[in-house]
């Protein structure tokens, strides 16, 4: 199948430049897409400080109702005090408000544990809100970058892609399926030289791989209609 074999080599010339002209967008679209999972990470991380945050504001909130139920009380166990007529009342209610300041006081405690929590979840919130300004910047920037390289490239993308599509004609649809396919698997290098080992001895090799290919395959390569395939890493092959 020489006439097709050669028509595999000159789709490759045009695929290999199409292939060095996409590394670059590639390249920026793969930090694009480490940018974006960055920011994921980022947001998981504002949405658990988020919860925490509204957690401690509750907690804070409830505390400081509490502190305002012990001082109503406190307030009514004072009332309460003028108005006693005996002492075993008026121990009774002392203590009640013993216990109320002493309950008052560590609710009070609490309640600036809470706001002291509060305050440090919002500080951690606003540094990770920055950070994700940080990571939205530079997405911006790349998204920018690879625009402007699309926009540039463009007019030699459709001018290789007429050459791509000039190089495919009389190239049986089967063939050409195999060589796209081998051709994405191997940057675009989808074609290897068989390459002769020794000079003065029949052996003969891989020229993409470089593993050992049976006379078997190089006698059906010069003889029979067919394209023939590298055992280990599929490529396909053709005479030197």
């Amino acid at each position: 199948m020489p006439g097709i074999i050669e028509a595999l080599l000159k789709l490759q010339e045009v695929q290999l430049e199409i292939f060095e002209l996409r590394q670059e967008e590639v390249s920026r679209e793969k930090r694009i897409a480490l940018h974006r999972k960055e920011l994921e990470k980022i947001d998981a991380r504002a949405a658990q400080l988020d919860v925490a945050l509204r957690d401690a504001k509750s907690a804070a909130a409830l505390g400081e109702l509490e502190v305002k139920t012990r001082e109503q009380n406190i307030a009514k166990h004072r009332e309460a005090l003028k108005q006693t007529k005996t002492n075993k009342e008026y121990n009774a209610i002392l203590t009640s408000l013993n216990t109320e300041e002493v309950d008052k006081g560590k609710c009070e405690s609490r309640a600036l544990e809470l706001l002291a929590q509060s305050d440090q979840l919002r500080t951690q919130r606003e540094e990770v809100e920055k950070e994700r300004q940080a990571v939205l910047e530079r997405i911006r920037l790349v998204d920018e970058a690879l625009a402007a390289y699309r926009k540039k490239t463009a007019p030699q993308r459709q001018a290789l892609e007429a050459r791509r599509l000039a190089a495919c004609e009389g190239i049986p649809a089967p063939a050409l399926i195999t060589f796209d396919r081998v051709a994405e698997r191997h940057e675009g290098a989808a074609m290897a030289q068989v390459v002769k080992i020794h000079p003065k001895r029949e052996e003969y090799c891989c020229g993409g791989c470089h593993i050992k290919v049976t006379l078997e395959v190089i006698s059906s390569l010069r003889s029979r209609d067919d394209l023939q395939f590298c055992s280990a890493c599929g490529r396909i092959f053709y005479a030197g």
